[in-house]
């Protein structure tokens, strides 16, 4: 793997998780979403080379989270080699969670066109609504959600999966040129095991081919085992794992 295809996602997963406030700052992206739990929408990430020192950018970025109400947190990938950011960070308190893949799907030949007419393409507004009717405990409003996404100027396609007019799981995608990402697929426990998660993720390859997109990807957290083997069976490889470091709250 090279420094430019990391390079490639590192932007892609900016680009598609949106943020209410977002700034650059000599290479690295502060984004806030005060109405929002989401961890890459209220992160830092190292995307580029230093030229200022590293604890001034440091301090500036914990001065930014504070006027935010907000823990510090930072983004980074297995094969970030930036200023030895993570050894400084644990240094500076900073805790490592939630360690995640990034999983890749090449669409390349049509004779392994993903077809399924299982889920049903819904308006945004609609998904929300199933979306946060299925979660219960959503990580934010429906009212922050959608102004979060509506944020991003890129297409995307919400779905949802109905069983006897019940919805029983949904996913969402979202395409920039000859990527298309697939986030948000959930299934409630008490539908599980039932083959609909496969279903949704079908449907989203299904539209990322006919959209022109030859490369899908996701993220799925590393202790989701039941989710990698899902995307595992259906193509989906690993290109690499990133995580994400949070100032310890004393």
């Amino acid at each position: 793997m090279t420094p430019a295809e990391i390079r490639i996602f590192e932007e892609l997963t900016v680009n598609t998780s949106g943020a209410l406030k977002q700034m650059m700052y000599d290479g690295w992206v502060l984004r806030s979403s005060p109405s929002s739990k989401v961890k890459r929408a209220n992160s830092v990430t190292a995307l580029y080379p230093s030229t200022q020192p590293i604890d001034d950018k440091l301090d500036f970025c914990e001065t930014f989270y504070a006027s935010e109400n907000s823990v510090p947190r930072f983004r980074i990938h297995e094969f970030s080699e930036l200023e030895n950011l993570d050894q400084r960070l644990a240094t500076r308190g900073y805790e490592k969670i939630e360690p995640t893949l990034l999983m890749t799907l090449a669409l390349e030949n049509k004779e392994n066109e993903p077809t399924t007419s299982d889920g049903e393409q819904l308006s945004l507004e609609d998904w929300l609504e199933i979306n946060h009717a299925l979660r219960g405990n959503a990580k934010e409003t429906i009212d922050a959600h959608r102004t979060r996404l509506q944020s991003i100027p890129l297409p995307f396609t919400p779905i949802a999966l109905f069983n006897n007019g019940d919805p029983v799981c949904i996913g969402f995608g979202m395409q920039q040129g000859n990527h298309f990402g697939l986030f948000d697929i959930f299934t409630p426990n008490t539908q599980r095991n039932h083959g609909y998660a496969t279903l949704v993720t079908c449907r989203l390859l299904t539209a990322a081919w006919r959209q022109q997109a030859r490369i899908a990807f996701l993220q799925v957290e590393e202790t989701n085992v039941v989710a990698r083997k899902i995307y595992e069976r259906l193509g989906f490889r690993s290109l690499y794992r990133y995580w994400y470091r949070v100032k310890r709250v004393e």
